[in-house]
């Protein structure tokens, strides 16, 4: 499961330290723990990540979008983290996941729900964009809604 570089740099608990956790990281500052196994970093650019075990979960980029990614570990506790540090609200039906937008006040837009998937942005108010360019810009046309 884990290639030998990986099994070296873990300490004798077998548990992942800071330093292996971050690796590949090119931050600037210094990081902090803000939950179990969850890092806060930022880079030059002023993009921030919170990195869940070695997946960047949530990254709030320098023009205020948001990207999810549950890097193929769509667990209770990556569901939790990315609605922890973005302004998404992920849940789970029938073992899919979905968005539901939040309206201006921060409250949670039931009757709109998006199918989640890695990678896909947001704006403040959990709204996901639509291509590329538009994540760069922060604006744009939005997914479509679940049925």
């Amino acid at each position: 499961m884990f290639d030998l570089g990986t099994i070296r740099r873990m300490n004798e608990s077998g548990t992942r330290t800071k330093g292996n956790i971050l690796e590949g990281a090119a931050y600037v500052g210094k990081p902090k723990k803000t939950a179990n196994n969850t890092w806060r970093w930022q880079d030059a650019e002023g993009n921030t990540y919170w990195r869940l075990h070695r997946t960047d979960v949530v990254t709030r980029l320098a023009n205020g979008t948001f990207v999810l990614t549950s890097g193929g570990w769509q667990t209770s506790t990556t569901r939790d983290r990315i609605n922890q540090y973005s302004p998404a609200c992920l849940h789970q039906t029938n073992g899919e996941w979905y968005l539901a937008s939040r309206l201006p006040d921060g409250a949670i837009d039931w009757n709109t729900r998006y199918p989640f998937q890695d990678g896909m942005a947001i704006d403040e108010h959990g709204v996901p964009f639509h291509t590329p360019r538009e994540i760069k810009e922060g604006k744009g046309k939005r997914w479509h809604l679940a049925a």
